[in-house]
């Protein structure tokens, strides 16, 4: 299958138009999805005359990858924009996720989009809860492909509203299932997050925050996302500090060891204290040393992020 991908790119490459009509023959009925993908990017390189044909077929191919590759470049076919909006919204209303993200994004990629009426039912959808959290942050992305301050100001208002002053919220989209191998490459390469210089794995990385081996089993998806953009939300056990208020008036403000059902032990200088839960009025947790991530990274590599570290789950 490699050798076939690879054949195929290169024509692309050498913008062989001869062999136009062999490609889109490969998008028809070649039994792998990679090598439909392939071929049809291969006729985008070259420009070939077939191309608008060739993109209309893939949208309604068997395979979803196949499909959201093809309505990807819907934008180079030679359909007039009242013809490509509605076909763009009935995707977004009726087919898989994947397709509905970059139906939205190509919405936003056409031009004119920013005149489109279309935002209107689609910011609506998004108020009312019409449209699935996985795809709030195309629709953010797309909203700001118009180039239009009004749709952004709208847009913001109503994350703003669906947030109801919890950040994490804002951020709700990077609980889709995201690109795990770019996760893996913001992790371990990232020069702005720096994740691996704080965080332990395999024996690899520093000692400033948890080690992250099992991190998948320990925390859900959803409280991942909270610990990347609201370090201060939650604390992991021997990575922060403490001030516990008591019943009785008084405060204790330490590392915390450990959060038990019913106690928590807490490290005061050398003395190491259990206190009961029911001796407790109220918690306040120190400001975490780790930025929040919604500062230095996008969205959607959040998403990426969240969708690797769900991964993690050696068993030790």
């Amino acid at each position: 299958m490699e050798l076939r991908k690879e054949s195929l790119k290169a024509m692309g490459k050498l913008g062989m138009t001869e062999m136009a009509d062999f490609l889109f023959g490969k998008l028809k009925t070649d039994p792998s999805q990679e090598v439909k993908v392939e071929a049809l990017q291969a006729l985008v390189a070259m420009s070939a005359p077939n191309l608008s044909d060739a993109i209309s077929y893939a949208m309604r191919d068997v395979s979803e990858a196949v499909r959201v590759a093809g309505l990807g470049l819907i934008a180079q076919t030679s359909l007039p924009n009242d013809q490509k909006v509605p076909l763009l919204m009935e995707i977004l209303k009726k087919r898989t996720l994947a397709e509905q993200q970059t139906a939205l994004l190509t919405l936003g990629s056409l031009p004119g989009s920013k005149d489109f009426k279309e935002w209107t039912s689609i910011l609506e959808d998004f108020k009312l809860g019409k449209l699935p959290e996985g795809t709030w942050i195309e629709l953010e992305e797309a909203v700001l492909a118009t180039g239009s301050a009004n749709l952004k100001t709208q847009y913001e208002a109503l994350l703003d509203q669906k947030a109801g002053g919890e950040t994490w919220k804002k951020y709700a989209g990077a609980l889709a299932e995201g690109n795990v191998e770019r996760g893996r490459n913001i992790f371990f390469q990232n020069q702005t997050a720096q994740c691996i210089r704080c965080h332990a794995y395999d024996d690899m990385g520093g000692n400033a925050g948890p080690a992250l081996d099992n991190i998948g089993k320990t925390l859900s998806k959803q409280d991942l996302l909270i610990a990347l953009v609201e370090p201060s939300k939650r604390l992991a056990p021997g990575f922060g500090t403490i001030t516990l208020t008591l019943v009785a008036g008084d405060k204790v403000t330490g590392l915390l060891l450990e959060d038990k059902k019913d106690s928590m032990r807490v490290q005061v200088g050398s003395e190491v204290k259990e206190i009961a839960k029911k001796e407790i009025a109220s918690t306040a947790l120190g400001a975490s040393s780790m930025p929040p991530m919604g500062t230095l990274l996008s969205k959607r590599e959040i998403r990426d992020l969240v969708s690797y570290l769900s991964t993690l789950k050696r068993s030790e």
